[in-house]
Formats: C-alpha cells, sequence, structure tokens
C-alpha cells in the first residue's frame, strides 16, 4: 500500500512542542494520508492547510493561534485517539465537519511548447477579368519564427490594365500596400505575449478596439489550453464506500473516477458554454446507484475568483488601414483589466488617453444563477473641449432549449473614444435583441432586432426572424424574412429547400421577393470525399431567373501543394471570370516545402527515408518526399500532438528506435520532428555451439563497441544493428557463462541479410 504525505511539514513549532507524522483515519476509514502535526501541553494543533489535506474542514468560529496552528478540539464535533506507539490518528467526526476531497476532472500538465527556426510566405494571388479589364491582386504574409518569437510581416497589392494592356489613366494602374509589421514573443510560463509593431488593441464588450504601432502588453490564456478561465460547475457528493463516479452532462458522459469513502468535489469539468443540467452517478462495488441532477449555467462572459485578464497598449493609432502603408496619428495609450471578484462577479476596467483625449470607464457581469448573465458599464470621455458619457446594459441566456440576448448602449452629451476621434464617426446608441427556440422535431426558430444611431450613417433599424426544419431523410425547409423599420420599402422574404445527395452533393432551391422584385435560385454542390486530408475537388453551381438574373459557377481544387480556384460569375449580362492560388512556401529542416496556406502550427518530419507514412492523432497526412521529409500543418500550438510514421513503409534492413512523437509546437511555428532511421547496418545472426546446436533462447550478444546486450532467440537469432564490414562480440549464455564469435558483414539494399550460422569459440 503506498501512502501519502499530505502536508511538507507539520507546523512551525515552539522549542517545548514535538512535531508528528500520524497516520490518519477517519470514522474508520484510512485516509492512506500522512499527516503533521504538534503535540503542545498534550493537545494536537495543526495547520488550517494540514486539515484540509487530510480531510478535516477547518473551524470557522475560532481563528488560529500566533503561530498559525488551529487545536484540534476547537473543530465542531471533531473527537481523536492519539495512538502513540502505533504513530496513528484514529478521528472522528460529522459528516458537516469532512473536507470534501476535490478531483480535477481536466488534465492541467503543462509541457514546454518547442520552436524551431525557419522561413514561411502565405501567398494569396488573384486574377479577374470583367468588363474588357484584366486585373491581379495579391496578399503576401512573410513569417521568421524561432524560439526568440515570430516576426511577421503583410501586405497587399494590385495590377491593373485595358484591352490594349495600357493602364486606364489611374496612375501606373498598380500599388502595394503594407498591412502588418509584428514581432511577437509569447511566455506561456506567465500567460502573457508581448508584441512590438502593429496590432490591435484589446478591449471589452462595450469598448472598440482600434489599430496601432508601438507595444503591447497583454494576458492570453490561449497559452494554456488546459485552463477553464470561466467558473463552471462543481459537482459534489458522499459516497459511503469505495465506489465509482460518473458525471453526465446533457446525458453524455464527460468524466468517470473511483473515489474512497466521504465527501468528494469534482472540479473543472469540460462543459459547454449556457444552461444545462448534470447528473452525477455514485456507483458502489455491487451495483448499487444514487443519482443527484444538478442544473448549471458557464458564460466565458465571467472570469473564474482570482484569475485576471488585461491588456496595455501604448504608440500611435493607425488610420486607413489597407489604404495607406503608414499612416499614424499622435501618441495614445489604452488599458483594459477584467477582474473574477468571485465566480458570480467579474468586474471590468478601460482606460484611453491621447493629445486630445481622456477617457475611462468602469463595468460588470453577474452570473445570475441558472438564468444567465447581466451587464452593466459606464464611461465618462472628454475631447476637444466636448464630454459625454456612454452606458451600456444587458442581459443573455443560452439553453439548447432557448436563447435570448439583450444589449443597449447609449451616450449623453458628446462621447468620444480613440476610434471617434480618428474617423469622426459617433456612436449615439445601438440596440440589440435576440430570441431563439428549439422546437425539437418542429424545428428552430429565431427572431432579432437591430437599432444603430452613427452621426455618419444615420439610424437604421432591422428586424428579421428565420426558421428551419428538418422533413424527412435530412430534407431541410428554411423560411427567413427582414424588414427596414424607416424604410418600410426595403424588405424581403426568402424560401430555401435543401436535399442532401449522399454525404457528397447538395441540391437545393431559394425563392425571393425582395424589395418589389422576385427570382428563383436552383443551386448545387459537390465536395470530394477524400477522408481526413483537407485536399480534393469542390464544385458549386447555381442558376437564378426572374427579376435578377444570374448565373454562377465555381470549381475548388485543394492539392498538397496549393489550393486552386477558377470561378465564372454573370450578372444581367455582365460577366465576371475570376482564378485563384493559395499556398505557402516553408525553408525549414534544410527543406523548401511547398503546401497549402499554413495559419497556425506545423512539423516538418524528418525520417530520412522517402515514401514513409505520417499520421497525426492516428490519421494519415501524408507521405515523406524523396529526402525523407514531409511538412505537416494544422497543429493545435501549446497542446500535445501526436505524431507517427508507418513501420511497414520501411525497408526490412531499416533500424529505428521511436516510431510515436508527442510534440507541442509554439503559436505560428514550426517544430522539427525526427524519427531516426539507419538503413543498410542490421541484419539477423545465427549462433550456433561447436557441436552445431543453436545457442538456446534467453542469451544475448554485445557487440565489441556496438550496441548490446542484444537478445537471442529461438534457433540461436539475434537481430544486430550497427554493424560494420567486420565485427565481434562476446555471447553470454543464460547460465552467465560467455563465448565470443566474429563475423563479416555485407550490406544488401533493401533487404534484411541473414548471417551464419556463426560459431561461437571458447565454449565450455
Amino acid at each position: 500500500m503506498t501512502i501519502a504525505v499530505a502536508g511538507v511539514a507539520a507546523a512551525p513549532a515552539l522549542a517545548q512542542d514535538r512535531e508528528l507524522y500520524l497516520d490518519v483515519t477517519i470514522n474508520g476509514q484510512k485516509q492512506e494520508l500522512i499527516g503533521g502535526f504538534v503535540e503542545r501541553d498534550g493537545t494536537l494543533y495543526a495547520t488550517p492547510q494540514e486539515l484540509q489535506a487530510v480531510g478535516v474542514r477547518p473551524p470557522d468560529s475560532s481563528g488560529p493561534t500566533a503561530d498559525g496552528l488551529v487545536r484540534l478540539s476547537d473543530v465542531s464535533g471533531l473527537q481523536y485517539d492519539y495512538d502513540e506507539p502505533g504513530q496513528a490518528l484514529r478521528i472522528t467526526l460529522p459528516e458537516a465537519g469532512r473536507q470534501p476531497v476535490a478531483i480535477g476532472a481536466r488534465d492541467t500538465r503543462v509541457t514546454q511548447a518547442d520552436s524551431d527556426y525557419g522561413v514561411l510566405l502565405n501567398y494569396d494571388l488573384l486574377a479577374t477579368r470583367s468588363g474588357g479589364t484584366t486585373s491581379g491582386s495579391g496578399l503576401l504574409e512573410g513569417r521568421v519564427f524561432g524560439p526568440l518569437g515570430v516576426l511577421d510581416g503583410s501586405f497587399i497589392g494590385d495590377i491593373g490594365s485595358g484591352d490594349n494592356g495600357r493602364n486606364d489613366g489611374t496612375g501606373d494602374g498598380s500599388r502595394l500596400i503594407r498591412l502588418d509589421t509584428t514581432w511577437t514573443y509569447s511566455d506561456p510560463d506567465l500567460l502573457r505575449r508581448y508584441r512590438l509593431g502593429d496590432f490591435i488593441s484589446g478591449g471589452l464588450a462595450w469598448t472598440r478596439p482600434v489599430r496601432m504601432i508601438g507595444a503591447q502588453i497583454d494576458r492570453d490564456y490561449a497559452l494554456r489550453p488546459d485552463l477553464v478561465t470561466f467558473p463552471v460547475p462543481r459537482f459534489g457528493g458522499d459516497a459511503a464506500v469505495p465506489s465509482t463516479v460518473d458525471v453526465y452532462v446533457d446525458n453524455v458522459k464527460q468524466f468517470s473516477t473511483e473515489v474512497r469513502p466521504g465527501p468528494f468535489e469534482i472540479n473543472d469539468l469540460p462543459v459547454l458554454t449556457g444552461g444545462g443540467n448534470a447528473q452525477v452517478v455514485v456507483r458502489d462495488a455491487l451495483g448499487r446507484e444514487t443519482v443527484q441532477t444538478l442544473p448549471f449555467y458557464a458564460s466565458r462572459d465571467l472570469l473564474r475568483e482570482g484569475f485576471a485578464d488585461y491588456s496595455f497598449e501604448a504608440g500611435s493609432v493607425r488610420r486607413h488601414y489597407g489604404e495607406d502603408s503608414a499612416d499614424y496619428s499622435g501618441f495614445a495609450g489604452v488599458a483594459s483589466l477584467r477582474y473574477g471578484l468571485d465566480d458570480d462577479l467579474t468586474l471590468e476596467s478601460h482606460f484611453e488617453g491621447s493629445g486630445d483625449l481622456l477617457l475611462g470607464g468602469v463595468g460588470a457581469v453577474y452570473g445570475v444563477g441558472t438564468l444567465g448573465t447581466v451587464n452593466a458599464s459606464l464611461a465618462a470621455s472628454r475631447a476637444g473641449g466636448d464630454s459625454g458619457l456612454q452606458y451600456s446594459v444587458g442581459f443573455e441566456h443560452l439553453d439548447p432549449r432557448w436563447s435570448a440576448g439583450l444589449q443597449r448602449t447609449g451616450t449623453i452629451g458628446t462621447y468620444r473614444d480613440l476610434a471617434a476621434v480618428e474617423d469622426r464617426n459617433l456612436l449615439r446608441g445601438t440596440t440589440r435583441v435576440n430570441l431563439s427556440l428549439n422546437l425539437d422535431r418542429w424545428g428552430a426558430l429565431g427572431v432579432a432586432y437591430i437599432d444603430t444611431d452613427q452621426s455618419d450613417f444615420g439610424r437604421l433599424q432591422i428586424a428579421s426572424g428565420s426558421y428551419t426544419v428538418t422533413v424527412f431523410d435530412n430534407v431541410q425547409l428554411m423560411g427567413s424574412a427582414f424588414l427596414d423599420l424607416n424604410d418600410r420599402s426595403n424588405a424581403g422574404v426568402t424560401l430555401s429547400l435543401s436535399v442532401p445527395l449522399g454525404t457528397t452533393a447538395n441540391v437545393g432551391v431559394d425563392a425571393t421577393s425582395q424589395n418589389g422584385q422576385r427570382w428563383l435560385t436552383q443551386r448545387g454542390s459537390y465536395t470530394q470525399d477524400t477522408g481526413v486530408t483537407d485536399r480534393g475537388l469542390a464544385v458549386n453551381v447555381q442558376a437564378t431567373e426572374g427579376d435578377l438574373r444570374r448565373y454562377y459557377g465555381q470549381v475548388d481544387y485543394r492539392t498538397g501543394l496549393a489550393d486552386f480556384t477558377a470561378s465564372a460569375d454573370q450578372i444581367d449580362g455582365s460577366t465576371n471570370v475570376r482564378g485563384e492560388v493559395r499556398g505557402s512556401i516553408t525553408a525549414a529542416a534544410g527543406g523548401v516545402f511547398l503546401n497549402q496556406r499554413i495559419d497556425d502550427s506545423f512539423a516538418v518530419i524528418d525520417t530520412g527515408v522517402p515514401d514513409v507514412g505520417v499520421t497525426l492523432e492516428n490519421r494519415p497526412v501524408g507521405r515523406t518526399d524523396g529526402g525523407g521529409q514531409l511538412l505537416v500543418r494544422g497543429l493545435r500550438a501549446y497542446e500535445a500532438n501526436k505524431m507517427a510514421i508507418d513501420v511497414t513503409d520501411l525497408p526490412a534492413d531499416a533500424a529505428f528506435d521511436d516510431t510515436r512523437r508527442s510534440v507541442v509546437p509554439a503559436d505560428r511555428s514550426g517544430i522539427v520532428v525526427h524519427f531516426p532511421v539507419q538503413i543498410g547496418d542490421a541484419a539477423t545472426v545465427l549462433i550456433h555451439r561447436p557441436d552445431g546446436s543453436a545457442v538456446p533462447p534467453g542469451a544475448t550478444l554485445a557487440l565489441d563497441g556496438g550496441a548490446g546486450p542484444l537478445p537471442v532467440g529461438y534457433d540461436g537469432m539475434a537481430y544486430a544493428i550497427g554493424l560494420q564490414p567486420d565485427n565481434a562480440g562476446t555471447v553470454t549464455l543464460p547460465d552467465g557463462t560467455q563465448c565470443r564469435i566474429a563475423f563479416a558483414f555485407a550490406p544488401v539494399a533493401g533487404e534484411l541479410p541473414q548471417i551464419g550460422p556463426v560459431t561461437c569459440g571458447g565454449m565450455p
């Protein structure tokens, strides 16, 4: 039996005190824990933390002594028997006084993320022919990555010409605009990212982020995917005997564990956000069950108690993004902070400042049991002699059965933020309302209303609704409608029918009436089933007749080298033809790779052997090239990704160690995964005695200056690696006696040679 130590030390003790380490039993059940205690004047003491560790709830009424100790007799209802010869402590305690055993339902082990050096270029090139004019455009994103972070830059450009190939009067017909240039360093230990260059400022639900150039420091919980940042329900119970506990969330089993007798509490369940029901099933060894059903509500708008989220920026606000490469205003600073005061209340604050603007605000999000969350905020600003207030209030409920949301934001006076100072567009107010109902077999219903009022665009009020139902064999009917309440002539209704044809094709028809016009659209799509690989052919076509006449077709072909798209679109006699290619070029691990676009992390598999199959999470993702390498995209940053090679693709004379690896890459970076394979230095060796009989199984072979000891199997056969043209070694028999062998080796390409029989000399 393994006995764990509950605490590091008993407690700080006075000179006359005795430190004791005792085997703890509570209510007749061994805790399998060694607790640290202090005997003072014939009475036992312990720290509150030690009491919790052994399963005793510390008293609330009487505090610890000056040196931080709690007298065991101060715990209500606790009685104990100190067995000095047996160094044991037997405690009798009411169930209400027991500390529940905390059980984590998520793996919180942290694995260090790795990044090797490399260079990557993502590209998206587009050519268009429309109205007698040919034009081209492109998006380029370059990235240099390594252990010191990621430096990336992006550009857009376009080239236009007329029928005769000359410019159309708009200068030289071409331009190149820089989008972003940023260096990013991530620190998973501190959950913090540092950025220099271009970035988007942090913000809250009631603020408007802006593009800036300068420096940014922010908390990023994505660096630890194992962390649950929002409050999740805690499910507990009490087991009278050793039992198995299963937890079901919305009738789906999420967690199972074994518990010792006594109270327990399960934390960090992987629940979805929104409302639901959980069932905690406790089953003992005889199969007897107790079931407890608990409703819960989880929201990402809340932070767990003690968790903090922040973002600090300093620099200049960027203007005319996508139109100018470097148009910045004066100095500005932005700060945002969220803090989980407790699991039901998250506090927020925000600050913005520049040469002529000062803004500050506070907010809060409160969880109202299983009803949902409510939020409120108030901010004040002063800019250019004008001042104003912005307020917001809202409510949200998410549930598999129904969801609802209401958010109202308004201003008093002249309220300005950095976004308004730069684009001069003031937000006077906005109201958003949405409601959705899940009617099970009768479909789903949703309605929404939005009302926005801005200084540059005036007021817009739109009401919309939709209804979707599956009638039979996955045939889906959908109806949607919208109405502009400020302009009743701007309204529309669409009725749609979608019919799947197996798993790869779909056909449908849409009937639309909008702004007094009517048209009918027939559509079809096909997607090639290529298993788990993100490759293959996809085709989409549609034909529209009526007051709107449109004919559209698009073909996508996704390959391991790049993605290719060709489309043609004719609207009321005007034709547009487009061709596009998207992909990436990567230099890493001494190779250059062409692939699809890479947005996050990737790995370069290096085996040194061509045409070897590679899997990611047991899914085939490709085969190594002529140099024995393969670039695998789609890895999850800061998470363990299981990769493997197919040993059946290795030649018979291949020697290898690991065929599976678990790799953790940094975000937007590459990692080299080596699977060392040695070719042409392995063979089977038959080892015989001087009388011609085989060396018995259980013997071992140790090659001089090479691998060993190698096991010898039936018929005296040993598998030897690292062989040289001339080899010698020592054979150790099961009874401990030894003999010597010597043999020559000549590799045979693609085959595993068999050498011998080789006589083992010096045999007694």
